[in-house]
């Protein structure tokens, strides 16, 4: 599963429940209105409002698969070599040389 079915699943999830729980009056039966009727469910509700819009705002940022650059890893890795910057040669930090004997 990637990560944009994820994120979809997510938004679907909470906005399922971001329904249920705002729309509890139309559809629940009376004995569990009466036992569960308390402002605690709608603190519920925006919360899980919150978070459909959390996950939405995500799924909308993600980039879609196939829209990058068009380059290849190596490509990329090349590039990103030929830009950076030559450090000039300081022979005291070469350790490829044997060491001075007489030191």
């Amino acid at each position: 599963m990637n990560t944009r079915s994820l994120r979809l699943a997510m938004v679907l999830f909470w906005l399922a429940a971001t329904l249920a729980l705002f729309t509890r009056h139309a559809w629940a039966p009376g004995h569990l209105l009466e036992r569960f009727n308390s402002e605690n469910l709608s603190l519920g509700g925006w919360l899980s409002l919150g978070l459909t819009l959390y996950n939405l705002v995500r799924l909308l940022m993600t980039p879609r698969a196939g829209r990058g650059s068009g380059l290849s890893f190596r490509e990329k890795l090349e590039a990103r070599r030929r830009k950076a910057p030559r450090e000039a040669y300081n022979p005291d930090l070469d350790f490829t040389k044997p060491a001075d004997p007489a030191l």
